[in-house]
């Protein structure tokens, strides 16, 4: 009984950790919700889910199939609160996501019996007590494993679809930047991508892109804007007085968008990944890892390797621009 309802605590809570909008609009909520799902549901949960899994009457399969999910979760759930309090919030989301696909498989498991309940492993029409014990155990046996492993893939599938999105918008605006010859006032979004739930593609308005609050989204949106090369789509990332150190000098104003719109024309390319963020109040500062090949004077292309601090700002108009960057390169080399 203790086990379930320290289940249900997780999952209730787990539902409001992964809510974007909860997430930005109240963070203090989410936070206090974070921590009652971790040390009030997922923790405790999983390690009662080690014991009745081990203690299960319902066969070898089940006990398997239970104790190896709740250590799981137990991992992705640690790992999760680990990486929050070290600040490295895309770890932490993408801990967090699996230790949400972990919680689900409970509800889940039960679908799963229902349906070969229904479809392939009907109740025998024998009363012998040992026989409908021998189909008890394979009914849940079965429905067990596959519930985790569904949630658990999906919840791979969707961080590789989310950490690719956008290399793969950004090189299709550079490739329908070459086809036309111009830059890109519009691009797909590659592959194309898809709208959950749906398989309309969309297309990205360069000239309509804004910040956020959430840095996943922000690194996101830098990359789709360097990546296109128009210095004017990049420039409007930052505010007016804005500084830049992407040239190796600070520089703002006209300056700062003379320089961008001479670096993109020359056409690096850009990844990044990122490892902190911070925000007080109208104030974010984000750390991201990056590599940018860059071409050379002799045409052989460069590649940097660095870390980059950027201060962002929220206006009165409630939206995210770009107050300082200073991007750190710690190594350079040749690319051919």
């Amino acid at each position: 009984m203790t086990h379930i309802l320290f289940g249900a605590v997780a999952m209730v809570t787990c539902c409001l950790q992964v809510w974007p909008w909860l997430r930005a609009a109240h963070p203090a909520v989410h936070r206090v919700s974070g921590r009652v799902y971790v040390f009030a549901g997922a923790i405790p949960s999983g390690l009662l889910g080690i014991v009745v899994g081990a203690t299960s009457p319902n066969g070898l399969t089940m006990q398997l199939s239970s104790v190896t999910l709740s250590v799981l979760w137990l991992i992705f759930t640690v790992a999760g609160w680990s990486t929050a309090r070290q600040r490295r919030w895309g770890d932490h989301r993408r801990w967090m996501i699996r230790s949400f696909a972990a919680t689900m498989a409970i509800p889940l498991n039960r679908v799963y019996a229902v349906v070969l309940e229904a479809t392939v492993l009907p109740a025998p029409e024998s009363d012998d007590p040992l026989v409908q014990e021998i189909w008890l155990h394979t009914l849940i046996g079965n429905a067990d494993w596959p519930g985790w492993v569904t949630t658990l893939l999906i919840a791979e599938w969707w961080l590789t679809e989310k950490g690719v999105r956008a290399k793969h918008r950004a090189r299709a605006a550079r490739r329908r930047a070459s086809a036309t010859g111009t830059s890109p006032r519009t691009g797909p979004t590659g592959t194309p991508a898809q709208k959950r739930g749906t398989a309309m593609s969309t297309e990205i308005d360069l000239n309509a892109l804004e910040l956020t609050a959430d840095p996943d989204q922000q690194n996101e949106v830098f990359l789709i804007a360097f990546n296109s090369y128009d210095g004017a789509v990049f420039d409007r990332l930052y505010r007016d007085d804005a500084i830049s150190n992407l040239s190796g000098e600070p520089l703002t104003g006209a300056a700062r968008k003379a320089k961008i719109t001479e670096m993109l024309a020359l056409k690096p390319s850009l990844k990044a990944t990122l490892r902190e963020s911070y925000t007080a109040g109208d104030v974010q500062l984000i750390v991201v890892d990056y590599e940018m090949e860059v071409p050379g004077p002799d045409g052989v292309r460069q590649e940097l390797r660095g870390t980059c601090t950027d201060v962002l700002r929220r206006g009165a108009d409630g939206k995210w621009l770009m107050a300082i960057d200073r991007p750190i390169p710690q190594e350079l080399s040749a690319t051919g």
